[in-house]
């Protein structure tokens, strides 16, 4: 959303100076150099699928997330966050694809690799690959630490809080 003023760089006030009138001409160079690159920005939204009928998905920026986002990308995955992975398609013990269920519908995405990172071992579950629930005792894998014996014991549910500090009672 871009306000009146927002395509130059006009600074915003307090009532009843909210914005000063419009200008079409006489802008500073910083001025004029800002709205080119804000009628670019337009330009590149208008001409772009995703930026017109995406989704918004806030993301907490850490000190690490967009050198991680880059790798991501440079690597050539895609990332599907919050998308219910339904079924597979299997040939022989060889994952060729996986269908999801998304708020347009279920769809199939076929690739070479796919990676669950569900928490909960979903992939391995609906393609019929072994795999094991709990904690696996050192010897089966010659490790020294470890359990004399394995388990069915798994991960505890994580939580993410967050506080903030407020200058009233919440």
């Amino acid at each position: 959303c871009i306000y009146q003023g927002d395509e130059y760089g006009e600074a915003g006030a307090n009532d009843p100076d909210n914005r000063h009138m419009m200008k079409f001409n006489g802008l500073s160079d910083r001025q004029q150099q800002f709205r080119n690159e804000v009628q670019e920005l337009v330009q590149m939204r208008r001409n772009s699928l995703p930026l017109i009928y995406g989704e918004y998905v806030p993301v907490e920026v850490t000190d690490n997330k967009l050198v991680f986002d880059r790798m991501v990308k440079d690597a050539g995955c895609d990332l599907l966050l919050v998308t219910p992975l339904v079924d597979t398609i299997v040939d022989g013990d060889t994952v060729k694809g996986i269908i999801i269920h998304t708020k347009e519908g279920r769809r199939s995405i076929m690739a070479k690799t796919f990676i669950d990172c569900s928490g909960d071992s979903i992939l391995a579950g609906l393609t019929g690959a072994e795999f094991r629930v709990g904690r696996e005792a050192k010897a089966e894998f010659g490790e020294e630490f470890g359990l004399e014996e394995a388990d069915d014991h798994t991960m505890g549910m994580s939580i993410m809080i967050q506080a903030r500090e407020t200058d009233h009672p919440v």
